[in-house]
């Protein structure tokens, strides 16, 4: 299946994320067509007989009708107590009932009972409303008891019966003879019985997908079982491939939908104990022969990372996890946009979104609050953030923002439960390679950091990827790399103005060099289509550029180059790498001789974006039909241009004139 991409995953999330989704899944689109429920009885009654006993029955069945509708919109807008609109349904289906017993009006009881199965829809749409109003409450409290055990089984269970109702509400309606109805009926009052059915298939649908989302995430909260999260606590400023350098572990407890314990540990904690691995000479290039769990993230598909983590972590006795979360600075920084600086009470020590990082860092570095323990200071930093997320944000709020950053990839998950590991992908947050056909163009930059400093804040890149299609339709690509070092003067100042807040009125010079006035040096790895062939290059010798491969556990693989790229503060480095897929556009056996070109555009986890350029470059009689996403700006072979701050799909319809 090919992997959902992100110019979707945020609407994707907000529809389907857990406890959120109620506040909107609670009120079902189209409402508003329940009204023929309460028309019903007089567009069918009146065509009985004009007795005076069938017209009374006929006004009580739709005053109660009536009643209901109106008991059920008014308590649909303030969520509340179902039961009356439920009794004036039930009002209105024993009242019919009467008629359907009475033998002088049997020739007509089956567009009758036709009404009944729609009033019992009713009833059980009222039922399926007030479970998810109780399953709701139960949930509105989750953020601010967090300390306290929750029956979710109970919740779950209520769900699952609200899903029973639906369940059957869509069964009476396939019962329905509708078109003996549409004989009885004006053209806009079938119309009117056409939308309420289709609302009750969409109910049905919305009630299943928080049942889907529901279930994984009870699981997560340790519903059944307790279940413990590993979090690797990113640094972005000193790039790695799934996000940044390991340098702190998160270790969160959670039962019964609390959180029962988290603690933040150095991840030298568990990598200083002396455990000997065999890396590869790329990976020899991060880690050295000491490889750890803070250079375990050596892949870009973060479940090959996040297994490996995990796996390294048993090695050295730590804790057992069942789950593992990535996050990055960028996901931090966020979220102190929300709730505003944080003090560190225990170190006086007040921190802003926009140079936490910074100051951090530099205490860290410089061992300003001790030589043994450097990172004392990353554990009340995670204690206040934690209060000010749980204190200072609402919870729609908060899961807009997990949204953003999940579609960003600053957000990462995996865990060995299947049903885990599959709603993570479904919501995008799994990390994954995109899953690419045989005759797909990709494309991801991933740098790896080996200077040892944080200079990747200070970095800004640019690509441009040009496609030269030949008449039979052999494709050579060309991409462009710069990369740019922003550290000037100007970055001096804002660094020394930003430290003396805290105190530090004489910055070290050596702190400051890690913290990114150096060289950034880098090892760039350039993935393709597996199989893809290096043609020539600019900027960079041939001899320096290695041509690997990964295999990801799914049995996919990609090529990718491997070559350095060192930037000097305030300089730019540029290089160009001419290269052939391993695939052709066939113009010949395709549909009006048009073949899709379609290129699989993967950002790396942890960059915060980068400028992106597509041109296309066409052999005799070939031309664009059509390309998507639009760009209303193209001139002459330009077709795309943006700002990438996700992963993208480019698709371009090529054939002969």
């Amino acid at each position: 299946m090919q992997k959902m991409k992100v110019d979707t995953i945020k609407k994707k999330i907000s529809k389907k994320n857990g406890a959120t989704h109620f506040a909107r899944g609670l009120r079902f689109k189209p409402y508003h067509v329940l009204f023929i429920i309460a028309l019903i009885g007089v567009f069918f009654l009146n065509g009985l007989n004009t007795a005076s006993r069938i017209m009374t029955l006929k006004d009580q069945v739709t005053y109660a009708a009536i009643q209901g509708y109106n008991e059920f919109i008014m308590n649909l807008e303030s969520q509340d107590d179902f039961s009356k609109a439920k009794q004036y349904f039930v009002d209105a289906r024993s009242t019919l009932n009467e008629i359907i017993n009475d033998e002088e009006l049997m020739s007509s009881s089956t567009v009758i009972s036709d009404i009944d199965s729609l009033l019992q829809i009713s009833v059980n749409i009222t039922d399926s409303a007030s479970l998810l109003l109780e399953a709701k409450g139960s949930l509105d409290t989750f953020m601010e008891q967090l300390d306290e055990k929750k029956d979710l089984g109970a919740v779950e269970e209520k769900i699952d019966k609200a899903i029973t109702l639906m369940n059957e509400s869509v069964s009476i309606f396939e019962g329905i003879h509708t078109g003996r109805l549409k004989l009885v009926m004006s053209g806009e009052q079938y119309k009117y019985l056409e939308e309420l059915q289709e609302g009750v298939y969409k109910l049905q649908d919305t009630l299943t997908s928080i049942k889907e989302n529901i279930h994984p995430l009870f699981i997560l909260l340790g519903d059944r079982y307790p279940h413990r999260v590993l979090l690797l606590l990113q640094n972005n400023n000193e790039i790695r491939p799934s996000g940044g350098f390991i340098g702190s572990l998160g270790f969160i407890d959670l039962n019964d939908g609390r959180i029962e314990k988290i603690d933040v540990r150095d991840v030298y904690d568990f990598d200083g104990i002396g455990i000997e691995r065999e890396p590869t000479r790329e990976i020899a290039m991060v880690a050295g022969n000491n490889w750890g769990i803070r250079d375990s993230n050596t892949s870009p598909h973060f479940p090959t990372s996040a297994a490996q983590a995990k796996k390294f972590l048993e090695e050295a006795r730590g804790p057992g996890v069942d789950t593992v979360v990535a996050i990055d600075l960028e996901f931090i920084r966020r979220i102190m946009e929300v709730t505003g600086p944080i003090y560190i009470k225990e170190f006086d020590l007040p921190l802003k979104p926009e140079s936490f990082d910074l100051v951090l860092s530099y205490f860290i570095e410089s061992k300003h609050f001790g030589e043994h323990a450097p990172k004392r200071i990353l554990k009340y930093f995670v204690q206040h953030l934690q209060e000010a997320v749980f204190t200072q944000m609402e919870p729609k709020e908060l899961f807009e923002l997990i949204a953003e950053n999940v579609t960003e990839k600053h957000i990462q998950a995996y865990s060995d439960d299947e049903t885990l590991q599959a709603w993570f992908s479904e919501l995008g947050m799994a990390g994954t390679l995109a899953e690419i056909g045989p005759y797909h163009d990709y494309l991801n930059v991933v740098h790896v950091s080996i200077g040892g400093n944080k200079s990747d804040a200070f970095m800004h890149q640019a690509l441009k990827h040009e496609t030269f299609i030949s008449k039979d339709g052999t494709l050579l690509n060309q991409l462009t790399i710069k990369r740019t070092h922003d550290w000037n003067s100007g970055t001096d100042a804002w660094m020394l103005r930003e430290l003396r807040k805290v105190g530090v009125a004489y910055p070290d010079s050596e702190t400051v060099r890690i913290l990114g006035k150096d060289t950034n040096r880098v090892m760039t790895r350039v993935y393709m289509p597996y199989g893809s062939t290096l043609k020539a290059s600019i900027g960079i010798s041939e001899d320096e550029i290695e041509v690997m491969e990964e295999l990801l556990p799914n049995g996919q693989k990609f090529t990718y180059f491997w070559l350095p790229m060192n930037t000097a503060p305030g300089e730019s480095t540029e290089i160009m790498l001419a290269y052939e897929p391993p695939f052709k556009l066939d113009f010949n056996s395709k549909l009006l001789g048009i073949d899709d070109y379609r290129l699989f555009l993967d950002k790396q986890a942890g960059i915060r974006e980068f400028d992106f350029e597509k041109y296309m470059y066409y052999g005799p009689h070939l031309i664009s039909y059509a390309h998507n996403p639009t760009f209303t700006e193209e001139s002459e072979n330009e077709v795309y241009r943006a700002v990438i701050h996700t992963d993208k799909i480019l698709s371009i319809a090529v054939g002969e004139e």
